[in-house]
């Protein structure tokens, strides 16, 4: 008889913690596991269906705090568990990850599981008390949490200092990437012949959703000092969300940056790029960082939450402080002035992330822990 589980995210929407939890449904062994997804709507929905053998759509999961709308989620959500009687819950992102264990907790699931893709009580754009309120949020969710897993080892350390803690230590499973999606990438001149740029050009990029966790103005901001010394330059951005129109503004009329707004094509667009900037303020790992490593791309980026995992400072990429547009500039500057550092660091990042970050790779432990997890559940007479 197969398993029953669902993955429960926020909402459906592009973006790494989405693509992280369908990557995870769509690899499970459907011999042994039944694969439910449930979230709020998005642009992924389709491929959620795709993902999985049934998908919950509930309106009222939403990424604000709305407190009517988050008990209509709770309540949607305690009601699906119950009825169709989950062996395990795997919860991903924060709204969902809070509501989605409480409600398995009320549905008496077996094992719950929660993925930290990154911790929502940012310093940057949140009200000390709104982000004090989150934190005990956390902290009393992972009490009713059998296993927490982390995207990242920093972000294991990062848990332990805000006092976040489950039932055992907290597991890393590295977010994984479909490596398939890199097969037969076009070349430098092709990637660069089908975007419409000049073919003769030093060009940096940078890949995510326009957001403040990403940091475009900053980038923008960080591309303008760049472009002030090195006029040949050009930029090229790639991604949409709620600060497209701002970053659209601060690039004005500069017909040297490139925005290409949200693509499904990225892999093919990266070895465009001679440069790979990741201005990220926080999160977890960032799924557009693992990816230029994987095209080879010499990067720069910020040394905040799992990335120092991965960019190791002068031997897989450059290291800059975050929120720091000079820096991010300078480190820009450094690798296009260099090339045979550039080269050999791009060659490192490859190293660094292929095979060991790819989707099967995560699926498989993810896999093995559900089944301990069932396995010590059952011993223990629950």
């Amino acid at each position: 008889m197969r398993r029953k589980i669902a993955h429960v995210i926020t909402e459906l929407v592009v973006g790494g913690a989405v693509d992280n939890t369908l990557l995870s449904a769509a690899g499970m062994d459907r011999r042994a596991w039944e694969v439910h997804v449930v979230g709020g709507p998005g642009g992924w929905v389709e491929r959620a269906r795709a993902s999985s053998e049934r998908v919950y759509v509930l309106p009222s999961l939403v990424r604000p705090i709305r407190p009517m709308a988050d008990a209509r989620a709770l309540q949607d959500l305690s009601a699906i568990m119950r009825r169709e009687r989950y062996d395990l819950v795997h919860t991903h992102s924060s709204k969902a990850g809070l509501l989605g264990r409480v409600a398995a907790w009320l549905a008496d699931v077996p094992v719950v599981i929660h993925t930290i893709h990154g911790f929502p009580f940012n310093d940057q754009t949140l009200s000390p008390r709104v982000r004090e309120g989150l934190l005990w949020s956390e902290r009393l969710a992972a009490h009713i949490t059998d296993r927490l897993v982390a995207v990242a080892e920093p972000n294991v350390a990062e848990a332990a200092r805000r006092g976040i803690d489950a039932a055992g230590p907290i597991a890393v499973v590295h977010s994984g990437i479909d490596l398939r999606r890199f097969d037969g990438l076009p070349d430098r001149a092709e990637a660069r012949h089908r975007l419409g740029l000049p073919l003769d050009a030093s060009i940096v990029g940078t890949v995510g959703r326009l957001h403040d966790c990403n940091a475009p103005l900053l980038f923008v901001d960080a591309m303008q000092q760049v472009l002030a010394g090195h006029p040949e330059v050009r930029v090229v951005i790639v991604g949409d969300g709620p600060l497209a129109e701002a970053t659209r503004a601060a690039v004005g009329d500069d017909g040297r940056f490139h925005l290409f707004g949200h693509r499904a094509d990225v892999p093919s667009i990266l070895p465009a790029i001679d440069v790979f900037a990741f201005p990220i303020l926080w999160g977890g790992l960032g799924r557009a960082l693992t990816e230029a490593m994987i095209v080879g791309l010499p990067v720069v980026a910020s040394a905040v939450n799992g990335v120092p995992e991965i960019v190791e400072h002068e031997r897989t990429g450059l290291l800059v402080p975050p929120g720091d547009a000079s820096a991010l500039a300078g480190g820009v500057v450094r690798l296009l002035a260099d090339r045979p550092l550039a080269q050999r660091l791009g060659r490192a990042a490859r190293e660094r992330v292929v095979p060991s970050f790819g989707a099967d790779v995560m699926v498989q432990r993810l896999t093995a822990l559900y089944e301990r997890e069932l396995a010590r559940r059952n011993g223990s007479g629950r």
